[in-house]
């Protein structure tokens, strides 16, 4: 199944200067504070379906080991080419820098995947220093519209289905939003 956005839905979603739209330059604040709690001092992020990369861009600037991969294969912005992989699977990643990788972000990915279950499950077994992985999600099933059906969303999620899923994969949660924690074997 093929999940990618097609050349389309990149130009609408990430459009030149994107990184400077209110909306990302609120949330990576956000997400910088959350990574700088959450960081230890060999920390490495990796932001799983980072599109053209604005986020990286935005976390990197905030000081945090920040990589991205893009399953499409798109042109990262400018200055993010060394840091977003772009035409891979994060499972695909050579091992070498899947070992280095300690969190993993998905921001607004899990609601394209009809089986977010078995996609979860099969990407953190594929990362084996994994400490964290940091979610976020569309909520409000009420206010679906036109917009989740052209970006090919599955759902929209509530606290108690996103609980669900964490119960389901036995992951330990912390923190409004959750943070996802796999636990030690």
């Amino acid at each position: 199944m093929n999940t990618t956005f097609s050349d389309q839905q990149f130009e609408l979603c990430y459009p030149e200067g994107i990184q400077f739209h209110w909306w990302n330059i609120a949330r990576n604040r956000l997400l910088a504070s959350i990574l700088q709690r959450e960081a230890g001092d060999n920390s490495v992020f990796l932001e799983v379906g980072c599109g053209r990369g604005p986020v990286v861009k935005g976390l990197r600037e905030y000081g945090l080991n920040v990589h991205g991969v893009e399953l499409a294969d798109v042109q990262p912005i400018e200055g993010m080419q060394s840091f977003v992989d772009s035409g891979i699977d994060a499972c695909d990643l050579p091992l070498e820098r899947r070992s280095e990788i300690t969190g993993l972000l998905l921001l607004d990915v899990i609601e394209h995947l009809p089986d977010p279950e078995q996609f979860l499950s099969k990407l953190v077994d594929s990362f084996p220093n994994l400490s964290v992985v940091i979610i976020t999600v569309p909520t409000r099933k009420e206010i679906w519209s036109n917009f989740d059906d052209f970006y090919g969303h599955y759902r929209r999620y509530t606290l108690e289905m996103l609980n669900e899923l964490a119960m389901q994969l036995n992951w330990a949660t912390r923190c409004n939003p959750p943070i996802f924690n796999r636990p030690f074997e």
